[in-house]
């Protein structure tokens, strides 16, 4: 036979392995690792040798190997809620107030760890125990209210993130958590609940048990990677993301058709094996201390004389009225058993018989339960023994019934006798050794060969079967199913790990030129973008859905590099704070009364200046000052409205309301002002003539909005207020010793901060367009 057995359960175990051993390594290579990845880590190799171990366990011959390994994972599961746990406690961070708890829980689970690898261990070593006293129920309590612990604490974290919990309660927090990280700890602490319902379900659904402890593990594994690609710290990139999925959807897809294949291949074996039925084989001791297997004519012994009353272990001991030999060996007293099994010495251990340490005769071994009758009877006589298992039924299926005998002779001969035997060949993959069927006869000899033959075939030329092996001979139906299984799997098996192998290895390369290639050149096309390079430009690598987007992304940097410059231009001719005024809707275009401070300011004697300096000398002059004036009303939040050649109206409270517009207004005159002194000291030593200005500020009600035809308009304020500023502005002749003049309004709106100027009452002062003489104000400092 095999050294090992394909099957969908190891071959979904094989897959479970390949994509964990990538996503562990994908974790492993993260540079800056997060807490919580870090846990992570330890969780996804931990899940890793278990599916490893799991995947030998299906692929190995039932033996003593296949029981350690079966209880390896036990070890390796317990080490999995250690990371687990201490990820609950750090994602998305470690809560403060909770740092001593998580440390607690560390040092339980890691108690408890220590606990599970002894209790392994004595059970790897001591089979017997394990087989009297199964720790597998306790385990598995402790790994239940492991998970629930995880889950709680998710819970709690979960509520503790939650925006709505201040506001509503904790309650709605539980149930509508809201906020990005408490949707995440929800999401985790709903995958951590995955081994609680399925407890429920092994519980209260008995046939769901195999198919619930197979896939707990794997769905558990796979939606918390999934949960965390979603919600890492760290940034992840779309080609890992793009091969993840592809390898999890293939992977799943060829798992799933394993099982329908499997089912097919399983139901076609059952119909070519039939079990004669009824049927006997002797066993004769031979000169080569084995024994030689004949078939004989079926004489069952339809006379029940003693049934055997079972104790609670299975196995009753009974005495031989003669010494029966067994391998050389004589024996006085046998243990029967519910199983289907006879062993010489000691009670039956299934661990022990495969282990080569019990001697055994096997009529049938197999999963039976016992029913209202006794299952067992005896006729013992002087030379002979007959033990009778009657109407057995099969745990898997109670419908079927077993019933069969053994005839133990003095001469050391016995027979196998059935009479109603029915499917003896039925085998699952998830059986374990005390579930295979077998007959035969065990030595109970440690290192002595076992062979394993197909009596079924051999016997029916009718010729006998001369044995050698001085360990046993066995009819493992279990290993012709899975011979049988295992041929014809062979090819998915090789497909599945081809498969995987080249999404692994060929698929990034092959995303990469056709997907990652031309997204990444769009995302450097966005950073430069977001850098404010409008030169930037993408060239598109294929006629498909991302090439459209490297179109779409071109044009709109055209239109974006087309916005700026006429942004800039706009800016030019319009004040920018007029241009977001406009932008953001906060100017109406009808126009409304506003109370502001208006600014006209220009250059004395510029019209003479003109006449006698080139145009060049004019414009390289304005250019000089005119970013004075700008800066100084920018600075004190003026709106630079117009330019009239050397004049500038500047607006302060409109289009943004202002408060105390006067004030900044006499500021800015000010600092204009202190501004010329340094250009006239520049165009000194140029040997050219100073620039003097003249300065009138009013405050007033104006009309703020937009005024000219609909194809060209233009924001201003217009009213007495604005009229009255610029003729006060042209004051600025009759008193030649002042740059600065300010009305009356504008002095009383300086209110407190009239005290930080130095001011001149200059009286009334007629105004050409006013009927009333207006008091000025002249500010020297």
């Amino acid at each position: 036979m095999n050294g090992f057995y394909i099957n969908p359960w190891a071959i979904s175990e094989l897959v479970f392995f390949i994509l964990s051993l990538a996503i562990t390594v994908y974790l492993v290579g993260i540079k800056r690792k997060a807490s919580p990845t870090r846990w992570l880590v330890g969780y996804a190799a931990t899940m890793t040798s278990i599916f490893l171990i799991l995947a030998v366990m299906y692929l190995a011959p039932l033996n003593v190997w296949n029981y350690v390994f079966y209880l390896l994972s036990f070890a390796a599961g317990q080490v999995c809620i250690v990371f687990l746990l201490q990820f609950a406690y750090h994602f998305p961070s470690l809560h403060p107030p909770q740092r001593r708890e998580a440390r607690l829980a560390l040092v339980i689970t890691l108690a408890l760890t220590l606990l599970t690898v002894v209790t392994v261990a004595v059970m790897i070593f001591s089979p017997t125990l394990y087989y009297m006293a199964s720790p597998e129920p306790v385990l598995n309590v402790l790994t239940v209210t492991q998970y629930l612990w995880i889950f709680v604490v998710l819970v709690r974290r979960a509520v503790q993130l939650s925006e709505s919990r201040m506001r509503q309660g904790w309650l709605r927090a539980l149930v509508s958590p809201q906020g990005q990280s408490s949707r995440a700890v929800w999401a985790y602490a709903l995958v951590a609940s995955i081994p609680l319902w399925a407890s429920l379900l092994i519980i209260t659904v008995d046939w769901i048990f195999d198919w619930a402890t197979l896939l707990v593990q794997p769905v558990l594994f796979l939606a918390f990677v999934l949960v965390y690609l979603t919600t890492t710290p760290e940034a992840t990139t779309f080609l890992v993301k793009v091969v993840g999925v592809t390898l999890v959807t293939v992977l799943a897809i060829l798992s799933i058709v394993g099982v329908i294949f499997w089912n097919f291949l399983h139901q076609s074996y059952n119909a070519q094996v039939t079990f004669a039925d009824p049927q006997a084989l002797r066993f004769t001791p031979n000169v080569e201390g084995s024994y030689t297997i004949t078939r004989i004519p079926a004489q069952f012994d339809a006379e029940l004389e003693t049934p055997l009353a079972l104790p609670e272990d299975g196995s009753a001991e009974v005495q031989l009225q003669f010494s029966f030999p067994l391998f050389g060996r004589e024996w006085d007293s046998l243990y029967v058993t519910e199983n289907g099994v006879v062993t010489f010495g000691v009670p039956f251990n299934v661990v022990e018989m495969w282990r080569g340490w019990q001697p055994a005769i096997v009529p049938l071994l197999g999963d039976f339960t016992v029913g209202e009758v006794a299952p067992v009877w005896v006729k013992s006589e002087l030379q002979t023994m007959t033990l009778t298992w009657s109407a057995l039924s099969e745990y898997q299926e109670p419908e079927r019934c077993n019933t069969f005998q053994v005839v133990l002779r003095a001469d050391g001969t016995f027979d196998l006798v059935y009479a109603g035997v029915d499917s003896v060949h039925i085998y699952y993959p998830t059986y374990q050794m005390w579930d295979a069927r077998v007959r035969g006869v065990f030595a109970g000899e440690p290192g002595q060969p076992v062979v394993e033959i197909n009596l079924e075939s051999l016997l029916a030329q009718e010729q006998p079967y001369i044995g050698a092996a001085t360990g046993g001979i066995i009819e493992p139906y279990y290993a012709f199913y899975r011979q049988y299984i295992h041929t014809h799997m062979l090819p998915l098996t090789v497909l599945i790990v081809t498969a995987a192998v080249a999404i692994l290895l060929a698929f990034p390369f092959l995303f990469r030129a056709i997907l990652v290639k031309p997204l990444e050149a769009l995302v450097e096309g966005m950073r430069q973008l977001d850098a404010g390079n409008l030169e930037v430009k993408v060239a598109p690598r294929f006629n498909d859905e991302i090439g459209f987007l490297a179109h779409s992304f071109n044009a709109m940097v055209t239109g974006l590099r087309e916005r700026e410059w006429l942004r800039d231009i706009f800016g030019r001719f319009v004040s920018p704070e007029v241009a977001e005024a406009l932008r953001t809707g906060q100017v109406k275009l009808e126009g409304e009364s506003r109370l502001v401070s208006v600014l006209f300011c220009d250059i004395r004697g510029f019209t003479a200046r003109s006449e006698r300096t080139t145009p060049q000398e004019i414009v390289a002059l304005l250019n000089a000052y005119l970013p004075l004036v700008v800066e100084a009303a920018q600075r004190y939040h003026g709106t630079v409205n117009k330019f009239g050649g050397d004049s500038t109206l500047i607006i302060y409270g409109a289009p943004r309301r202002l408060a105390g517009s006067a004030y900044q207004a006499v500021l800015t005159a000010l600092e204009l002002r202190a501004n010329l002194k340094q250009l006239n000291g520049q165009l000194a030593a140029q040997h050219i003539e100073p620039v003097q200005i003249g300065v009138g500020i009013n405050t007033g009600m104006a009309l703020a909005g937009a005024v000219g035809p609909h194809k060209r308009q233009e924001y201003t304020v217009i009213g007495d207020a604005v009229n009255l500023a610029a003729r006060i502005q042209d004051l600025n002749r009759e008193f030649p010793q002042h740059s600065i003049l300010i009305s009356a309004a504008t002095y009383e709106a300086l209110g407190e901060h009239r005290a930080e100027f130095a001011c001149e009452d200059l009286g009334l002062v007629e105004i050409r367009g006013k009927a009333d003489p207006v008091r000025i104000w002249a500010v020297k400092g």
